[in-house]
């Protein structure tokens, strides 16, 4: 059985749709952002690595607000939103562009803080999260 997992995109109210054979968007693209009001906000490179990090770090999770990225390319949306916290946790993946938007957040957001040591050296939280899994069941 293949399960498709739809996620709202509730910004602009585009879909994903993904499975492990099928990816797409139905437009626009956007992020979502889940605010419970708290003063700390954790930015994820998608809906994934969201749901992976509710698993590896459960008790930090649930004090934070969450953004979660279905592109890199909306982050300029996120500009008006950032200043409002007093931190943000960066989990972005551990590759070229990863590394670029990481660095254009640190530059011009000084409440943030790169995270990604924490699932280093895996490309992403979703990647950490198979393998400590994996491990587990050995």
């Amino acid at each position: 059985m293949v399960s498709i997992l739809v996620w709202d995109l509730k910004i602009k109210k585009g879909w994903e749709l993904r499975n492990a054979y099928f990816k797409t968007v139905i437009a626009p693209k956007s992020y979502t952002h889940i605010c419970w009001n708290h003063t700390s906000l954790c930015i994820t490179e998608g809906m994934f690595d969201f749901l992976s990090l509710g698993v590896l770090e459960k008790e930090s999770f649930e004090k934070m607000d969450h953004v979660i990225l279905n592109s890199l390319a909306c982050v300029p949306q996120l500009m008006g939103l950032l200043p409002s916290y007093s931190k943000i946790y960066l989990y972005l993946d551990n590759d070229p562009a990863g590394d670029r938007m990481t660095s254009y957040l640190l530059e011009h957001f000084a409440q943030a803080i790169d995270l990604r040591y924490r699932f280093y050296p895996h490309k992403d939280l979703n990647e950490k999260l198979c393998h400590v899994r994996r491990e587990n069941t050995l």
